[in-house]
């Protein structure tokens, strides 16, 4: 290993603990995400980011993470995900639709 490299073990850990981080935060804040936090989250996850909207890279990372890709279709105003990480946001986010 180079120096200043990490192992995968640590890599991963370090992700898994930043996955941890994000979601206690947003449940103590129970408001909207900006889109920084949003693409911290999917940089953890080792997803490029770059020129994608915030509904797109929502939809993403559930997608990598083996969810339904369905952030903001919730337009009736109802969601059966009640465990979803973006639950909150995406009901809000449908209202404007």
């Amino acid at each position: 290993m180079g120096k200043g490299r990490l192992s995968i073990a640590t890599q991963s850990a370090m992700k898994e603990f930043l996955k941890l981080i994000v979601r206690f935060t947003i449940s103590i804040r129970r408001f909207q995400m900006k889109l920084q936090e949003i693409k911290t989250i999917a940089k953890a996850k080792g997803i490029k980011t770059v020129n994608m909207k915030k509904p797109e890279l929502i939809r993403t990372i559930q997608r990598s993470e083996g969810n339904f890709d369905c952030y903001g279709s919730a337009i009736s105003g109802f969601c059966n995900q009640s465990t979803c990480l973006w639950r909150k946001d995406c009901l809000e986010f449908s209202k404007s639709y």
